[in-house]
């Protein structure tokens, strides 16, 4: 089946055209002529016949016209209809260069997703284009989810946003209860800080677990997509169905996935607002 780059990805399809740019000669050895199109066959046609016409009246200056044009037609076909390197994107993988990105890959679900993308490549060409297509479109959706669904790093044991919060309370009331105005002061600042603290600390605890299902989701949706691939190389259109039925799934999870990328920006934002408003305190 042809996978393209595409399929695989931001990371690994920037990792293949690197790979490529590197030993153009091995990629243009795989650069195919497209197809002609219907219509410039029949141009192609006209001029034969229009040649042999010219040559039946006896007209060599005729004949010697449309042959030039006829070369010069076929020059530009030449150079349109073949696929030049600037988009070598468009060429299918081979199961070596997905090896090779793997090579690289730390991250155990990158690594069963470029597996499941080598199977792909080795399932052999079916007469089913739609079947084949819900794959590419799996496999599109997979590369994008799993770029955007990063292994994530727990929070330190002291941010535990229920003892944060509690924290500031006491440094709240603490506050009121003071009766030097500098010293409150300094008691309301540590407690508002606090409290931002804990507010980013909850969120960040949400994230993660909802980046660490979505990640177990995704190793489910590769390991259903592997088996269905297994069942269409033998019942071929008997499990078409169920492999468009894969692909719409995973591709709600990509869009599940693309939202924890605006809740990660929204922390990292709620981060530095708090950063610049203890240095705010400070001067």
């Amino acid at each position: 089946m042809n996978i393209t780059p595409q399929e695989l990805g931001p990371e690994g399809y920037e990792e293949i055209l690197r790979t490529r740019a590197l030993y153009p000669a091995d990629t243009a050895m795989r650069v195919r002529p497209a197809s002609v199109p219907l219509s410039v066959g029949r141009i192609l046609a006209a001029l034969v016949a229009a040649t042999a016409a010219g040559a039946l009246v006896h007209s060599p200056a005729l004949t010697m016209v449309l042959l030039g044009v006829f070369v010069l037609v076929m020059l530009v076909i030449a150079f349109v209809g073949t696929e030049r390197l600037p988009a070598q994107y468009q060429i299918p993988l081979t199961a070596y260069e997905v090896r090779e990105v793997q090579q690289n890959v730390k991250d155990p679900l990158q690594r069963s997703f470029l597996e499941l993308v080598v199977s792909a490549i080795n399932t052999p060409p079916t007469q089913d284009a739609d079947a084949e297509e819900s794959v590419r479109d799996a496999l599109r959706a997979l590369g994008a989810g799993i770029a955007e669904l990063v292994p994530l790093t727990a929070p330190e044991p002291n941010d535990d946003p229920a003892a944060l919060a509690a924290e500031a309370a006491r440094l709240s009331a603490e506050a009121s209860a003071e009766a030097d105005a500098v010293v409150a002061s300094s008691l309301r600042r540590r407690a508002e800080a606090l409290t931002r603290q804990a507010e980013i600390a909850a969120r960040t605890a949400t994230l993660l677990r909802r980046n660490d299902a979505l990640r177990q989701e995704i190793a489910g949706q590769i390991a259903a997509l592997r088996t269905s691939l297994a069942a269409f190389r033998i019942g071929g259109r008997q499990t078409a169905h169920e492999l468009a039925d894969v692909a719409a799934s995973i591709q709600r999870v990509a869009i599940e996935a693309g939202a924890m990328t605006q809740a990660r920006d929204e922390i990292a934002v709620a981060l530095l607002g708090s950063s610049e408003a203890l240095g705010g305190h400070e001067r």
